[in-house]
């Protein structure tokens, strides 16, 4: 049975109203737990995102059965060029503007991470861009815009960045 994300509006509208406990109840819902998804990928897409109005025109054709899930150590040229959707154009350009000032707004443990290991602490999620449109080849950035507009930002003025950086990646899921 195909899943999309308007077929969660449900499971969110019941689990957002358990404010204490709303995520552990969202991650119970069948219709989540029978994707097989790591938490964070559930946490960051569906549960942070999924039912906003600028997310769900961009994500909401694919069938989240078909999407396998890996932690994927990617390079910095890669990442740091990849698109986001097209409600999101131009959002990652205006991080990379000012990546000191966007890492201080998430924390001191985020401005650590960047200054000591040259990287994000949550990796972002990127999607194959052939499961949002037939043959169409590369990857797309879901969840990460900040991040990977502060990595788009550092790597511009030559301040510290790892070589490669740990990526959820999702891909089609083998036939059969």
């Amino acid at each position: 049975m195909a899943i999309y994300l308007g077929d969660l509006k449900r499971a969110h509208s019941r689990c957002r109203r358990a404010t204490e406990s709303g995520f552990e109840l969202f991650l119970a819902e069948p219709l989540i737990s029978d994707l097989g998804w790591p938490e964070n990928v559930i946490e960051q897409m569906l549960w942070d995102h999924g039912e906003t109005e600028h997310f769900v025109p961009d994500y909401g054709a694919i069938d989240l059965t078909q999407v396998a899930w890996m932690r994927e150590a990617m390079p910095t040229e890669l990442i740091q060029n990849v698109p986001t959707g097209a409600s999101d154009h131009g959002a990652i350009e205006d991080y990379a503007k000012n990546p000191v000032y966007w890492a201080e707004k998430r924390g001191a443990a985020v401005v650590d991470s960047w200054d000591q290991n040259g990287t994000w602490l949550v990796p972002p999620l990127l999607i194959s861009r052939d499961l949002l449109k037939s043959g169409a080849k590369g990857w797309q950035l879901i969840e990460g815009r900040t991040r990977v507009g502060v990595l788009r930002g550092r790597v511009a003025r030559q301040l510290h960045v790892a070589t490669h950086h740990d990526t959820w990646v999702g891909r089609g899921r083998p036939a059969g």
